[in-house]
Formats: C-alpha cells, sequence, structure tokens
C-alpha cells in the first residue's frame, strides 16, 4: 500500500516510515517542521498549510488543501498522520483511511479554544466509528489522555526509531545527563547539557552540512558513547528516550516520589515543563474542556499530575524494562560509580528484541484493518 504523510516532527513519521517500509509498504513525507535537518532533511515547500500557519487549522483551511492536491493525492491508499493529530482533519474528503498517532497531547493548537477543540473532538469520535481514522498513540500517557477527551479507545504502539543506528559502546568515561532542569546540584562525573532535546533533539545532533555546523552538540554515535545517560524529563514521553532506549544505552531516571518532590518546588525551572500545554503556552491550569477532578492540565495541582505521570514511559517497564531510578541526587553520585551498565544493556538489548517484535506485530495488524477498508 502507499500512503501520504504531512508532518511537523521528523521523528515519529522518520519511525513509522522505516518501519512500514520493512513490511513492504510505501510512505511519501512531506516535512514543513522546522528541525527536519536532524534527518538529513530541508523543509519540503507545501501550498495552503505551512510551518507559520498551520496553528490556524480549519475547515477552509482543509477545503483548500483539497482542492489545491485532490488529484496528486488520490493516488494514495491513505494516509498517516502524527504531529500534529489535527492534520487528519485534512484529509477527510478524501474518504480513505486515516492513521493518526498522537505522540504529545493531540488537542494541539486548539487547547486555548473551546469551540475548536470541541470541533475536532467531534471529528475525531466521526471518523473513529465510521472506521475512516485508526486512533492510535505511541505512549500510555497520550492514550489515556486523549481517551478522556475524546471518549474513544486509543491503541498503544510505542516508537521504536531504530534510524539512529547507533548501538551502545561506553566507551565514555563519564555520563550525559539530559534535561531542561537549570537547578541540577553539580554531580561529578556528570557531563552536563542543559536544553538537551528540545523536541529537535538539539543536543546531539552536531552535523554538518558544507562549512556550516547547523546545531550544537552530540550525535547518535556520541550519545551511545556515554557510559550512562541520566534523564530529568520535561515530558512524559520524549522521542529521544525512544531512541536511547533502542540503542540501549543505559538510563537512569528519578523515581516516581523524587520527581513529585521536584515538581513541587521547580516546576518553573524546566521539570516537566511541556506535560500541559497550558504550560507550555503560559495559560491558566485546567483544561478548556471540563473533565473532573483528574484534570490532566491542572498542571498547579502536583498530586493529579503524578497520577497521570505514572503512565510515562519511563515508567512502563512492560515498554522500557532495565531502567535504573534514583531517590535523591546523593543516590544518584552513588549509582553512577556503582551500576553495572554492561549488565543493565544487556537487559536492555533483551527487552528491546521482544519489544520490536510486539510492535511490528501491532503494525502488521493494523495495516491489514487499513487493507480491509480500501
Amino acid at each position: 500500500m502507499r500512503f501520504f504523510n504531512l508532518d511537523l516532527h521528523i521523528g515519529v513519521i522518520g519511525d513509522i516510515k522505516q518501519i512500514f517500509r520493512s513490511l513492504g509498504h510505501e510512505v511519501t513525507d512531506w516535512t514543513i517542521s522546522g528541525h527536519s535537518w536532524v534527518l538529513g532533511r530541508s523543509m519540503d515547500p507545501v501550498d495552503v498549510i505551512r510551518a507559520d500557519n498551520w496553528k490556524t487549522i480549519d475547515s477552509a483551511m482543509c477545503d483548500a488543501f483539497y482542492a489545491r492536491y485532490k488529484s496528486e493525492l488520490d493516488a494514495y491508499d491513505g494516509f498517516i498522520v502524527t504531529h500534529t493529530p489535527c492534520f487528519s482533519m485534512l484529509y477527510e474528503k478524501w474518504q480513505k483511511p486515516i492513521i493518526c498517532v498522537a505522540s504529545t497531547r493531540y488537542e494541539q493548537p486548539f487547547s486555548a479554544a473551546r469551540a475548536a477543540w470541541d470541533y475536532f473532538n467531534a471529528f475525531l469520535r466521526t471518523s473513529i466509528d465510521n472506521g475512516m481514522l485508526i486512533p492510535i498513540a505511541n505512549n500510555k500517557y497520550d492514550a489515556a489522555y486523549a481517551e478522556l477527551f475524546t471518549e474513544r479507545a486509543w491503541q498503544v504502539i510505542p516508537s521504536i526509531c531504530a534510524y539512529t543506528d547507533a548501538p551502545y559502546t561506553g566507551t565514555h568515561t563519564k555520563s550525559l545527563l539530559f534535561t531542561k532542569f537549570t537547578q541540577v546540584p553539580a554531580i561529578p562525573g556528570l557531563m552536563r547539557k542543559d536544553h538537551a532535546f528540545h523536541e529537535g533533539l538539539l543536543s546531539r545532533i552536531a552535523r554538518k552540512f558544507g562549512d556550516q555546523q547547523l546545531r550544537r552538540g552530540y550525535s547518535w554515535k556520541d550519545i551511545a558513547a556515554f557510559r550512562s545517560v541520566v534523564v530529568i524529563p520535561y515530558n512524559a514521553s520524549i522521542m529521544s528516550i525512544f531512541e536511547m532506549y533502542t540503542s540501549s544505552i543505559p538510563m537512569l531516571f528519578p523515581s516516581l516520589p523524587l520527581l513529585a518532590e521536584l515538581y513541587r518546588s521547580h516546576h518553573a525551572h524546566g521539570i516537566l515543563s511541556e506535560l500541559s500545554m497550558n504550560q507550555v503556552m503560559g495559560m491558566a491550569p485546567g483544561s478548556r474542556i471540563p473533565c473532573g477532578s483528574m484534570d490532566p492540565n491542572n498542571y498547579a495541582d502536583t498530586d493529579v499530575m503524578m497520577k497521570w505521570m505514572a503512565k510515562a514511559d519511563y515508567y512502563d517497564p512492560e515498554n522500557m524494562a532495565g531502567l535504573v531510578y534514583f531517590d535523591s541526587f546523593r543516590e544518584l553520585h552513588n549509582l553512577l560509580e556503582d551500576i553495572d551498565v554492561t549488565e543493565i544493556h544487556r537487559v536492555m538489548a533483551d527487552h528491546h528484541v521482544v519489544r520490536e517484535q510486539r510492535v511490528l506485530s501491532a503494525w502488521k495488524k493494523v495495516l491489514r484493518t487499513v487493507a480491509s477498508r480500501i
């Protein structure tokens, strides 16, 4: 089958594209991502919807997109939407299957606009119910989040991200700190890299195009050479964590109780700073669509946010086995010296084989569903 994708995030579709091709399917992807350089790409010229206007997407823009590309895109069997799910509305008039993958808070850019968010939810419900749209999330957090607001089930299929092609070597004597947290105490043996993975993977790509280095930081192979990576997260699911797990790089995370403590006192300093779009957009706590006492956008309530955080990728041993947790920075200091990185790497690598097979099996089933609806 042939699929078309227009995307704002180079990593999520890059993963799906590689998987689909391995299963014998073709994916054409146009990117309007400002981080397209990460995979050696440049932004594609796209009419109607662009990087500078996609947040104003509405029915008129969708109609204009259909009019512009009706014949060109009619050759495809279906569509793939990742970041962001609102792009699924662009394809309604083709009346072909849409695989929609939520990777971080599906409602963007409607978080502040109740009417637009309601309209989008109605579109999703109708499209799911009539079989046109297949709802998927690449993590349990976003599946539960989307289910809360759409009142429909979203299947979880984790990302693999084998495109990095960077197996763990661990030749570096130091560990890498991956965080946006600006208040981390100095820890011996830990190389600091602030603002390390700003969704565009800023700290890990140091590629050169001609004589110009577009971004400072580490390549994937550089990261795979560190003894381990300490992650103090800014979100519940981050593509870079998927990438590092596939490389089986030993990773250390704050325990959920420590993360709660850090969030309570430092959420303004980069701790889970992108968990809610309300935080990112500078909005007051609370979803524009009322959703009860467990509102995932009530970022001022640490207890509620931590109940949601229990669904994060890195607290999900079914998805990511072998991760190491620390209850304090003092304990982290000791763990950096004491952990057996060789054994941790082995556990992660063994689990990744099982995880990858489970993901491939899930995608095969989705593709069979798509085939039955063409």
